[in-house]
């Protein structure tokens, strides 16, 4: 049986809020009669159970070449702590949980219950195959990027809905997290992923990391991050534009945004001209900022819902820590 704390290290349980908020966000941001929160917390359900079976999926994928990299040396896989096969088991309860959730809180709505099947799958599909080589890596960055923004518009399916701004939102939040992967999720990562054959944008574009954690990039990576930023950006224009508000709120919510996004852009572009060192857990500012971005945007369209969902999600990290403490007493007595 999992222990709580070894459940927590192989389904990183601390970050499944930055993916699971995208779920309920598009019914609050698309939806005008808004769903019951109970909808809203099943749907958030779904998204955590998304991303530990894609972190699940992801270490059993790349057990072999983690077993190389001292930095997962703690790994539960790594480690032995957790067996393969239940890895695999719980896997499959994960999926099983999913499917069954998706269906009950939409009353069997077949659309929605397929397009979460579905989600599932292009899921597993990216984390098994992500540096494998069946496809140029950036087309798998992009993979992951709508794995992560087509919940919005996939928890909407049950409901009518504005599709225009719900698509925005998903479009913006795939972008960003195609950012968080050619750059932040490279990086940390490339010495290592080099070493053992992987292939990555970022392998593959010619970039280094120097001993000190610096990052050397090339011209051509510096502006394939530049655009997948200014894509961002516009997205995240595009969404305050069509929000339903005074010309005045818009304008001075463009403005905020902006903001946010110049600090941003400056964090990013610090890391990329090896100004600073990258973070070896891939934690980079751009990536909160991004995030308070997208909030702020969709914040337009229900103000205290999405402020409630924002201060949940960013909650979430430091009360997953405190529900699963690692059992350091029961260790330091069989010492």
């Amino acid at each position: 049986m999992l222990s709580g704390y070894c459940l927590y290290q192989i389904s990183r349980l601390h970050a499944a809020s930055a993916a699971a908020f995208i779920y309920p966000l598009g019914p609050l941001v698309g939806v005008a009669d808004q769903p019951a929160t109970a909808d809203l917390l099943q749907f958030a359900l779904i998204g955590v159970l998304s991303h530990t079976f894609a972190c699940t999926l992801n270490d059993i994928a790349d057990l072999e070449a983690d077993r190389l990299n001292p930095a997962r040396s703690i790994s539960p896989l790594v480690s032995g702590t957790v067996s393969t096969a239940a890895a695999k088991h719980l896997v499959v309860a994960q999926l099983v949980v999913a499917l069954v959730v998706s269906a009950v809180v939409t009353h069997f709505h077949v659309g929605f219950m397929l397009s979460v099947g579905l989600l599932f799958g292009s899921i597993a599909f990216s984390n098994v195959y992500q540096k494998r080589r069946v496809l140029h890596p950036l087309a798998m960055d992009i993979i992951y990027g709508c794995n992560m923004g087509a919940p919005a518009l996939i928890c909407c399916i049950p409901y009518r809905f504005d599709v225009l701004p719900v698509v925005l939102l998903g479009a913006a939040f795939g972008v960003q997290m195609v950012l968080l992967n050619v750059i932040a999720g490279n990086i940390k990562d490339l010495e290592h992923d080099r070493s053992v054959g992987d292939d990555t944008t970022a392998i593959r574009m010619g970039v280094r990391v120097t001993d000190a954690g610096t990052v050397i990039a090339t011209a051509k990576y510096l502006v394939l991050s530049q655009l997948v930023n200014a894509i961002s950006v516009a997205l995240l224009l595009a969404i305050i534009a069509i929000a339903p508000v005074s010309e005045t709120t818009r304008a001075t919510m463009a403005t905020v945004v902006l903001a946010v996004q110049g600090v941003s852009w400056y964090s990013m572009w610090q890391l990329l001209t090896g100004q600073r060192r990258a973070s070896n857990q891939g934690r980079e500012a751009y990536l909160l900022l991004n995030f308070v971005s997208l909030i702020l945007a969709a914040a337009l369209f229900a103000p205290i819902p999405v402020s409630i969902l924002a201060v949940v999600t960013a909650a979430w990290l430091p009360l997953a820590k405190i529900a699963t403490i690692p059992p350091r007493r029961r260790l330091g007595a069989r010492a």
